[in-house]
């Protein structure tokens, strides 16, 4: 069974009911399934669900919600013939997309006929690949259905701009070499204007014809309709085309008698256009179609198209994203995600963690970004965390996803961030999460992180000059006739007491591990500590001993940056002990605690 998001009847947003038991869909021959970690909401979604602008005896109840999705191919029936593989990162439009289907896209798994599926390059994410297919497609379709020469600097308009189509359009028609005029508000001219946008009518001043009957248009891309396409027909040239790509706004205007007007509409525009004595309007309906998916994902990934994603909400928040969707004021798209995260409730030993695959992904606050983990480090402070017993049960706040260390993409970027940092950058450092009392670890597929704390992965034997054998237990014997300047110590407890022993007077020991005092004293090692600490300091400040400093990591974007172009020169090798699949998170704290890695254990989050 999946989780989904689902509707049973026709109505308000209150009919979408998020389901964790439903069926997962079983693909035919010519499908695939794939595994859903994003999904696109349109205003197509929130009329489905609403019965209003569909004949409710073609939708099928009860029926998944969405259209959009962005996921990797999880299985392959027999007899579907495709050139894709399991595991392939791929996007589309399900076949659940239409009234009457029942399997959309807002669950963890959805099919789709293989040869309407397309793979999403590396450096597109699957926030961005979600937010393409129909409001791309329409555009780039609609596009081609208005006919204009690609180079020739004819002039289109394209109504509601800053929409999801609209924004597509924009820079669509701007790569065909067209001049461009798009509807907005003007809070958003400036964004269309770097979008691509030659000139932003102000839709609140109501004056289009007043401004344009004497230099018209020759094509008009529409996804108003009703009241306005009244008006945007008359600022056509005498042999424009219309393309009316959301006949809703009829209905809208005009209640159900929308349908007449609608009617009574096209066929006079259709007679008009026949005899020449006026523009053509074209209803526009989109089509899934492979080729135009390669192609439109292969000019985000060429940094030519922008995807520009309003917000991203959980699968959870389906209902919300609806109501925002319908208000009609979305900049771009709403994408919901999917995620599966390894989840403690309470504290305890490696048993008390949770392989979740429907944990709500975290929404990034402005000075954040959200990341789609690719791997996650495994640390022995993630496993005291979890446990309990070397840090204050009341500080840990449950429930929460293990995990501080990451390595992954960029996959959003708020509004309000300001940062170098662009979607699809590798990046890696320490979740924001990583405390005890945060929530949000990285043994997830999304994690949260502090933008200026977040460094860039470049695209590329150790040295030891002694090693001493611990086993052999006679470190001061060998040591304390030729005492070192400094100790970096990640054990602590006993071991810390010999390795003060072989410091120079004014050397210095910095404590990384302050646990050992726990694990070889038990509670008391507490009181041990604190007083090993204290006496260490009225040491030092006399100038009788070795100074004591324990460490305590800080998440710094410069140190990380510094500390990766050294491995990306080969200056310095991570030592990886083994990877493990993400649900293999409990396996990995006991292997850490045990305390005899060769380096690190890192979690790979798999993309089953």
């Amino acid at each position: 069974v999946q989780r989904a998001i689902v509707f049973r009847t026709l109505g308000d947003t209150s009919v979408l009911e998020d389901v964790k038991d439903w069926p997962v869909p079983v693909p035919g021959k010519g499908q695939i399934l794939v595994a859903v970690k994003a999904a696109g909401v349109n205003p197509v979604d929130a009329s489905i669900r609403g019965g209003k602008d569909f004949p409710k005896a073609i939708t099928k109840l009860p029926q998944v919600s969405g259209c959009d999705f962005a996921g990797t191919v999880a299985a392959i029936p027999e007899g579907t013939e495709t050139d894709l593989k399991v595991g392939d990162r791929v996007y589309g439009l399900a076949d659940g997309w239409a009234p009457w289907a029942s399997d959309g896209s807002f669950a963890q798994y959805t099919v789709v006929t293989a040869a309407n599926a397309a793979r999403i390059p590396e450096k597109v994410s699957y926030t961005d690949a979600a937010g393409i297919p129909i409001a791309g497609l329409t555009a780039w379709q609609a596009l081609d259905v208005a006919g204009l020469e690609a180079g020739s600097g004819k002039r289109i308009f394209i109504s509601a701009g800053a929409g999801g189509v609209g924004t597509f359009a924009v820079q669509f028609a701007k790569l065909r070499g067209l001049h461009v005029t798009t509807s907005a508000s003007p809070a958003n001219a400036d964004f269309l204007k770097e979008l691509g946008a030659d000139e932003v009518y102000d839709y609140h001043k109501k004056n289009l014809v007043e401004l344009y009957k004497n230099n018209p248009f020759d094509a008009v891309i529409d996804s108003r309709g009703g009241k306005e396409q009244w008006e945007l027909r008359r600022v056509l040239k005498r042999q424009g085309a219309l393309v009316d790509i959301m006949n809703s706004g009829y209905l809208r205007d005009y209640g159900w008698a929308g349908r007449l007007v609608q009617g009574y509409s096209y066929l006079r525009q259709k007679l008009t256009a026949a005899v020449r004595l006026g523009p053509s309007i074209t209803p526009f309906f989109v089509k899934a179609h492979r080729q135009d998916l390669t192609q439109l994902v292969g000019l985000v990934a060429e940094g030519k198209v922008r995807v520009v994603i309003d917000r991203t909400l959980p699968l959870g928040e389906a209902a919300a994203a609806h109501d925002y969707m319908t208000k009609g004021h979305a900049k771009g798209k709403v994408v919901l995600l999917v995620q599966r995260a390894i989840v403690f409730r309470r504290v305890g030993d490696p048993s008390v963690l949770e392989d979740v695959r429907d944990w709500p992904v975290p929404v990034p606050s402005k000075g954040q970004i959200l990341v789609a983990v690719k791997a996650a480090g495994v640390n022995p402070v993630d496993t005291y965390v979890r446990g309990g017993k070397d840090i204050p049960k009341f500080i840990i706040k449950t429930p929460q996803v293990s995990g501080g260390d990451f390595a992954g993409t960029v996959a959003a970027i708020p509004e309000g961030t300001v940062t170098d940092l662009e979607v699809g950058d590798r990046v890696y450092g320490l979740a924001d999460g990583w405390a005890p009392w945060s929530r949000d670890g990285t043994y997830a597929q999304y994690t949260v992180v502090t933008a200026s704390k977040a460094a860039r992965i470049p695209e590329k034997d150790l040295g030891a000059d002694e090693v001493y054998d611990y086993h052999k237990k006679n470190l001061v014997e060998l040591y304390k006739d030729n005492p070192f300047d400094a100790v970096i110590d990640s054990r602590g407890g006993k071991d810390l007491w010999e390795a003060r022993k072989v410091l120079k007077h004014n050397g210095a020991l910095a404590s990384v591990e302050s646990n050992g005092y726990v694990r070889d004293y038990g509670w008391g090692g507490r009181a041990v500590h604190a007083y090993s600490f204290l006496r260490q300091k009225l040491t030092a400040i006399a100038r009788l001993g070795p100074s004591f400093h324990p460490i305590f990591g800080r998440a710094s974007g410069k140190d990380l940056t510094d500390i990766v172009g050294l491995v990306a020169e080969g200056k310095v090798k991570v030592i990886i002990d083994r990877t493990l699949p993400l649900g293999q998170a409990a396996a990995a704290h006991e292997y850490v605690g045990k305390g005899h890695t060769k380096g690190k254990v890192v979690l790979t989050v798999d993309e089953e």
